[in-house]
């Protein structure tokens, strides 16, 4: 299955100005149409169905703002992306941009570095706003810029202790689309994964087809492994993993996604979406750095910082920087703390058991299962005498519910 481009459309009465920008986004691989007057750029609006317009301000006959607000009145363009240009600078021409309906604002001449970073996040967001309308669970995902500090086995253990605390399925989503081991850590070979999805038509991602493509494992865990080989990592897009997520979320109250440790589309797609971000960091001044970086690309993108949680994983015994360290570097506490704990966690890699199944009396497992229990609580819970699973039963007892 091939991913289509993005359509673009410009409206610049200026030859040079649309042949530049013409020429940049087709180079980034975008489809381009291109009107010279806003009555053109009206007419193609309404037929071709861009999923983005750059619209230049200052053009003969109809002005920018004008086109703006035409657009905003028709019901197939009224939500359109749109990227006003302009020689005018200041905050005033910024307002009546806005006030027009514009989505954002680019002053002339234009940094067409800046205009394809624009029109990509702008694009994200639409993206994400259509995907809000319709979904359901709660979606988490584990994430670090930093390898080899757990984000895995977190995922994994997470997604086992969600099953048995609230009594359901529970899909686990591995997005380390290039190496990912989450199938590895339940010592499961699935015979279908993420890639066959990315190979049918999009109208063909139904339910019955995303469902017969997770493996169900004992525990309620249903996996949704990565490529087993890494050359199909490339065959998936962002836009398989936004029609992939709105049919888990439709059937299931909790969804686990393990991603790669970049900024890359799938990434980006899986995090815009996430309800909870669970960023992973170990006791050292790379992971440290690679957390910051993180958090302030979470501030670029506008998340809000109750959405993501931190996570410090002592992946090794002595001599890592304080706690408290870290928190002042990061501006925020740490929400779970993992003790180092090798013979449980190797113990349980080698064998291809979940650390809360195979040692289950451990304290990092009470640790997991509580931090699970305070991430996903319902506003109603079971009362005296009501049934609960015995995972739920000994939480509560634990923190005194």
């Amino acid at each position: 299955m091939t991913t289509p481009a993005a359509k673009v459309l410009i409206v610049d009465d200026s030859a040079l100005q649309r042949r530049v920008v013409s020429d940049t986004l087709r180079e980034a691989g975008y489809q381009v149409d291109v009107a010279s007057n806003g009555d053109e750029g009206l007419s193609l609006a309404t037929a071709w169905h861009p999923d983005a317009i750059i619209l230049d301000v200052v053009m003969p006959g109809m002005s920018g703002y004008q086109v703006c607000r035409a657009l905003r009145q028709e019901k197939t363009t009224a939500h359109v992306p749109v990227i006003m240009l302009t020689t005018k600078g200041g905050i005033e021409a910024k307002v009546a941009g806005f006030e027009a309906g514009a989505d954002d604002y680019l002053v002339k001449p234009v940094d067409t570095t800046e205009l394809l970073v624009r029109l990509k996040v702008m694009l994200r967001r639409a993206q994400q706003a259509d995907y809000a309308v319709t979904r359901t669970g709660q979606l988490i995902v584990v994430f670090s810029l930093r390898g080899g500090v757990g984000v895995t086995s977190l995922a994994v253990n997470l997604a086992v202790t969600l099953a048995g605390l609230w009594n359901t399925d529970v899909p686990l989503l591995d997005l380390a689309l290039t190496m990912g081991q989450v199938a590895l850590m339940f010592n499961t070979k699935p015979k279908t994964g993420i890639e066959d999805l990315a190979q049918r038509e999009q109208s063909e991602l139904d339910d019955a087809a995303v469902e017969s493509a997770l493996y169900r494992h004992p525990t309620g865990v249903r996996i949704l492994p990565a490529p087993m080989h890494p050359e199909d990592a490339e065959t998936i897009s962002g836009t398989h993993v936004n029609s992939i997520l709105p049919v888990v979320r439709d059937h299931y109250p909790h969804i686990l996604a393990d991603l790669a440790s970049d900024f890359q589309e799938v990434t980006l797609t899986a995090l815009d979406h996430a309800d909870r971000v669970l960023l992973v960091l170990a006791p050292e001044l790379a992971s440290v750095r690679a957390a910051v970086a993180a958090l302030d690309t979470f501030d670029s993108l506008g998340y809000p910082k109750e959405k993501v949680r931190l996570v410090l994983n002592w992946t090794f015994e002595r001599r890592g920087l304080a706690q408290k360290a870290i928190e002042s570097a990061l501006h925020r506490p740490m929400d779970l703390v993992i003790p180092f704990a090798p013979e449980v966690f190797v113990a349980s890699l080698n064998q291809g058991v979940p650390l809360v199944l195979g040692y289950p009396d451990s304290g990092v497992t009470s640790l997991i299962e509580d931090f699970a229990f305070r991430l996903t609580r319902p506003s109603q819970l079971p009362g005296p005498g009501e049934q609960m699973t015995p995972m739920l039963a000994r939480v509560r007892e634990r923190l005194g519910e």
